[in-house]
């Protein structure tokens, strides 16, 4: 049994913490005008309101969302950050399955 618990845990991927993920998302975004507007466009949230917003409860919902629905915006967030884009997805997959996939 403990052989087992030891090779699940080589082969499980770490994904970041969603708040962590969510602020270097927003840092990216900060840095790309263009996708700051989309990501305002989309969720409604202004630039000058992200810092109230990234106190909610739905912020990192929202900002690993964004990368997770949008391929072209997670391979170039993944590609300027060094972050695997698996790690996103199961980070995004992790919160769906935490709120049962219901929108926040």
């Amino acid at each position: 049994m403990a052989d087992f618990l030891k090779a699940s845990q080589k082969t499980r991927k770490h994904h970041p913490a969603p708040e962590d993920l969510a602020v270097e998302i927003l840092l990216y975004l900060a840095s790309e005008p263009e996708l700051l507007s989309r990501f305002s466009g989309l969720t409604g949230v202004m630039p000058q309101q992200l810092r109230a917003f990234s106190t909610e409860p739905g912020f990192a919902r929202a900002m690993i969302g964004f990368l997770a629905g949008h391929e072209p915006t997670l391979i170039a967030f993944c590609q300027a950050t060094g972050t695997d884009p698996e790690a996103v997805l199961g980070c995004w997959q992790d919160l769906e399955r935490l709120d049962g996939g219901s929108q926040a």
